[in-house]
């Protein structure tokens, strides 16, 4: 293929997409092919930046018939760094954030490139949520389609269970209506099938109502790791599905020196309290674990004013928290 060939056809997707086109040269370039994952450090030969689903089908046609390699960005979070091609073009869906939401149907329609902060955000002043990433930087495009783990996820299912409807741009050119009723088959793969089926521009999900959120942190030194451990084991084999724990070993990014500790989240949304049975004996007193009311607001971080753990008759109780928006943020409560 000639230089004066290539140089035609883009050209001619300068003409017709609405979004910004960016070549090597081009000084937006090195910012917008960046993921989350630095590590990842591959150069498309061109980034579309579309703001509409005729700019995804125009940068595939170009694509197909250039013969190129096609990767699609939606949040850019996935860590293999699959959102950026080496010499091939790559669909950037950073500017495709619309969201609509029918609080009477209890459905939201978003576009591929918006973020689950935002996606919560939008919905959350209806009193609505659905399963999203547990860090909300997250986009919900690889994250739906990947499965979609959640805080809300032994409750309501995982973000694909959610799904109600897709639309996709297939490597043909079609722009399709996916859902249960039309195009099955493909409505099945995209639930978690693992990709390759088209570039999905946008989402229409399944809602649920939610008031009450409350959520936090419990940090230990490890030295208390296996006796812990055995505790969250035992506390959450048959806990209700209001409460979602995650536990893990991390070290504290923000203070120097800070020993590795572990760490389990316990966001819920009951309307009343949500007890855990009493156990034999609770685990080595925390080093820090307050779990509190959570500010309204689409942000990762939430501090707490003051912690709400109960360890009377050696059981674990979350006491329920101020209506919380953005209820599949990430909640991390942290003393003050």
């Amino acid at each position: 293929m000639s230089t004066t060939l290539d140089n035609h056809r883009l050209a001619r997707l300068h003409e017709r997409i609405s979004g910004p086109v960016l070549t090597p040269q081009d000084p937006r370039y090195d910012e917008a092919r960046a993921v989350h994952n630095g590590l990842i450090d591959r150069r498309p030969a061109l980034i579309v930046r579309a703001r509409s689903t005729d700019d995804v089908h125009d940068a595939l046609t170009l694509a197909r018939e250039a013969g190129l390699e096609v990767s699609v960005r939606g949040g850019g979070h996935n860590v293999a760094g699959r959102a950026v091609t080496d010499g091939g073009v790559m669909i950037d869906l950073a500017e495709m954030t619309a969201v609509a939401v029918d609080p009477e149907r209890a459905i939201a329609t978003a576009q591929g490139g918006l973020r689950w902060a935002e996606l919560n955000e939008a919905t959350g002043v209806h009193g609505l949520a659905v399963t999203g990433g547990a860090v909300s930087s997250t986009g919900i495009a690889g994250l739906t389609l990947g499965g979609g783990l959640g805080w809300l996820m032994a409750k309501y299912g995982l973000a694909a269970d959610n799904l109600e409807a897709v639309e996709l741009v297939t490597a043909a050119g079609e722009i399709l209506h996916v859902d249960p009723t039309a195009y099955p088959d493909l409505f099945w793969a995209l639930r978690g099938g693992g990709g390759n089926f088209g570039v999905a521009t946008a989402f229409t999900y399944r809602l649920h109502r939610l008031q009450t959120v409350t959520g936090g942190l419990i940090a230990h030194p490890i030295d208390a790791a296996p006796e812990l451990l055995r505790f969250y084991r035992d506390a959450v084999a048959d806990a209700p599905d209001d409460l979602t724990v995650f536990a893990g070993f991390r070290r504290r990014p923000t203070r120097r020196g800070h020993p590795r500790r572990l760490r389990s989240r316990l966001p819920t949304g009951p309307q009343d309290q949500t007890p855990l049975r009493p156990r034999q004996r609770l685990p080595p007193q925390p080093q820090h674990h307050p779990i509190g009311p959570a500010r309204p607001g689409p942000t990762a971080e939430v501090r707490a004013s003051s912690p709400i753990v109960s360890r009377a008759e050696n059981a674990l109780t979350l006491a329920p928290c101020p209506r919380f928006p953005s209820a599949t943020s990430q909640t991390e409560c942290i003393p003050s």
